[in-house]
Order: C-alpha cells, then structure tokens, then sequence
C-alpha cells in the first residue's frame, strides 16, 4: 500500500485527536512534520508521535515527501 506523506499545521490541544489518528488509525497516512507558531508545542508534539521533522509552514509546504 502506498502511503501518503502529511504534514499537520496546529500542534495545540486537538492535534493530539489528529495525530493518534494518523500514527495509528490510517495506515496510508505517513506524518512527515509538524508544525506551530509556538515551537515548544511543536516539538513536544513531535517527540510524542515520533515525528522527525519540525518545519515552518514555507518549509512544509515546499517539502516534497508531503501530499
């Protein structure tokens, strides 16, 4: 199954919802990065989900393992 790369923008209370959903319900979904204006959420986020990257939106949007 080809998996699809996402990446999630808004990294506060409801993107734990988001992101268990992705990491475990979805298996063509692949969360490729993260991202918030508040870096701190982003990162915790990121460290609780596995998730290694970390972007801008610029960066996310220009990053071409994301769908």
């Amino acid at each position: 199954m080809k998996t699809i790369g996402v990446g999630v923008l808004g990294c506060g209370n409801i993107s734990d919802i988001y992101l268990t959903n992705l990491t475990t319900v979805f298996p063509y979904a692949h969360v490729e990065a993260v991202c918030d204006l508040d870096g701190a959420k982003a990162k915790a986020q990121a460290e609780k989900y596995g998730i290694k990257k970390i972007l801008t939106l610029d960066e996310m949007l220009a990053d071409p393992e994301i769908q």
